[in-house]
């Protein structure tokens, strides 16, 4: 998982450390939701990898949010930027995919207008591909609402609206899992559902904000033991609690909970004596576009498999090295250049 520094290396700056550590999370977070959708059996519960996601972009909007200099429209352009790009890519790949295959291409057509303005998941199944498309939708609207909750309310008010809003999701999620309510396609209202999720990363991020008003009290084995037992929590929900069905909610609402102990003590009390390899820092800058080109091999093994003329072993690796390159280009040739892109516009309107 990780290596040891020895004791005369030159550590980098704490502040660096400390976010690897972050890195190590959404390492973490992507590797549950893939395995848990290849390998269910191994890995039955890895869907509360989102949830580890949710309190990620939490704290860290929040984080970039509570900075003076970080106006709304530079916030939104920034992280809309960061996200569409690569999304509508994926979205408009589907369709001369399943136009090819002919199965589901008119019901696809008909939910895309939605799908690429993130307002509403579609009724009808429309595949595992279209289906994980759901936590972007939450997380463009969560976008959409913190910058004027942190930006626009006094502290106490914002303080309060945020107590209020996880409130209101557990609220949701009880009416939810009673059956009083049907959980809504919408994607405003999904948020409500989800919305404590991501706050409670954004507690975190605001609490580390303030100002330390007394001495710390716990020492560096203990909270190193703490991170580690929660870290281990997490992966026993991953391993042993099935992530379907009226409990998945729940679970989820923990372990985001778990995750924002875990950022809290990193970025507060922790000192970092360890640097995390290669694979790991990999695996959390290629998070977002792994987590949107994954279901294509789940999706499409199958319906191709006889277009490929060749062995097993030989098919397995064909689609293997096309997900890869996707995954890479994808990255290289889209996420990236639309950040750059955000950042370009942005500067030209505020000249």
């Amino acid at each position: 998982m990780f290596y040891l520094v020895p004791m005369n290396a030159d550590l980098p700056s704490l502040p660096s450390q400390r976010m690897a550590l972050l890195d190590f999370l959404r390492c973490t977070a992507i590797a549950f939701v893939v395995i848990t959708h290849y390998f269910s059996s191994y890995l039955p519960g890895g869907s509360v990898g989102v949830s580890v996601f949710f309190c990620l972009s939490g704290f860290l909007i929040t984080k970039n949010l509570l900075l003076e200099k970080v106006t709304i429209t530079d916030f939104i352009f920034r992280r809309c930027f960061r996200i569409y790009p690569a999304y509508f890519v994926i979205c408009l790949l589907h369709v001369p995919i399943l136009c090819f295959l002919g199965a589901g291409y008119r019901d696809y057509l008909k939910a895309l207008p939605f799908l690429l303005t993130l307002t509403r998941m579609p009724e009808k199944w429309l595949g595992f591909g279209v289906a994980i498309f759901w936590t972007l939708q939450v997380e463009i609207w969560f976008y959409l609402l913190m910058p004027f909750l942190i930006k626009k309310l006094s502290v106490s008010r914002r303080n309060s609206a945020i107590k209020l809003l996880i409130a209101i999701a557990l609220i949701y999620k009880a009416l939810v899992f009673f059956d009083l309510v049907t959980l809504s396609a919408t994607a405003p209202l999904r948020l409500l559902y989800w919305m404590d999720n991501l706050l409670y990363g954004a507690v975190a991020a605001i609490l580390l904000n303030k100002p330390e008003s007394r001495k710390r009290v716990l020492s560096l084995p203990a909270v190193d033991l703490l991170m580690l037992l929660t870290f281990l929590l997490i992966l026993a929900i991953a391993l042993f609690a099935p992530s379907y069905g009226k409990p998945w909610p729940a679970e989820s609402t923990i372990v985001s909970f778990l995750t924002a102990i875990i950022i809290y003590l990193s970025q507060r009390y922790h000192r970092p004596a360890f640097r995390f390899p290669k694979p790991v820092t990999t695996g959390s800058l290629f998070a977002y576009t792994i987590y949107l080109c994954h279901p294509f091999l789940l999706e499409y093994y199958i319906p191709f498999r006889h277009y490929f003329p060749v062995n097993n072993l030989c098919y397995k690796l064909i689609i293997v090295s096309c997900l890869t390159l996707l995954i890479v280009v994808l990255h290289y040739a889209v996420e990236t250049p639309g950040i750059e892109l955000g950042k370009r516009i942005r500067n030209a309107i505020t000249r």
